[in-house]
């Protein structure tokens, strides 16, 4: 095993594996400053907060008999662990992987948001997890991540200078939104629909919309705004019932 610095602040670690040539060497590139610009107080914060969030859980749910046991707390635990794993394996990670797999990974979450509606497990009204038995996920929680990813890659291609028109707005909604938010509102799930909206409204107008589409916007939204209100309290009331 051999080690190559260069310039800046990433080193290749060339590993070969057994039976391999020199030329099949199979080269992980390590960024030093996932390491050395890394917020640790940050992440000691974000530990300390969550272990208030269990010792709460466990406060809240111990049970009244010696007999009984509750695991609430333990699952709670488990999945902080796990998120840290997957936390430094996506800060490990080169973003640019994730800029070249934008449209494969939205393509992956509208396909489990049809899962969903196929073969969801049902709870409170509502058929918005995803069972594998050991573990249940909601597809829509991941797709929230997807959708940010996908319109980043989208909209730093595009070269509209003055402002996204009508043609580009109209284009964006057919391929981003409009499919992925009846199928979360299919769950029925108004209030991921709604992060969702937001998270396209805001990148657009991050991006840049021409002031005439903007005003356009600004009136049908004022004008559903009643409506989705009453649409989410009538799905609170028939979750309760």
């Amino acid at each position: 095993m051999s080690f190559t610095s260069g310039v800046g602040a990433r080193r290749a670690v060339p590993l070969r594996m057994p039976g391999q040539s020199r030329d099949d060497e199979i080269k992980i590139m390590i960024d030093r400053r996932v390491l050395k610009d890394f917020d640790w107080s940050f992440l000691a914060a974000v530990i300390v907060l969550s272990l208030i969030g269990v010792m709460t859980i466990y406060s809240a749910t111990r049970p009244l008999l010696e007999t009984q046991q509750s695991s609430f707390y333990m699952k709670q635990l488990n999945w902080i662990m796990l998120s840290l794993v997957i936390f430094f394996l996506a800060i490990s990670l080169d973003y640019m992987w994730f800029i070249r797999s934008a449209y494969l990974l939205y393509v992956v979450g509208v396909v489990l948001l049809v899962i969903v509606l196929v073969a969801g497990r049902k709870g409170m009204g509502a058929q918005r997890w995803i069972d594998l038995g050991f573990l249940s996920f909601q597809p829509s929680e991941f797709f929230k991540l997807f959708i940010v990813i996908t319109l980043s890659r989208y909209l730093s291609q595009m070269r509209n200078g003055d402002g996204l028109g009508l043609k580009e707005l109209s284009k964006m909604l057919g391929m981003f939104f409009i499919l992925p938010a009846v199928l979360i509102l299919k769950q029925p799930d108004l209030g991921t629909m709604l992060m969702v909206m937001f998270i396209f409204t805001s990148m657009v107008l991050t991006y840049g919309i021409r002031k005439k589409i903007l005003m356009t916007v600004l009136v049908i939204g004022l004008i559903a705004l009643p409506h989705l209100s009453t649409r989410r309290q009538t799905l609170r009331a028939s979750a309760i019932i």
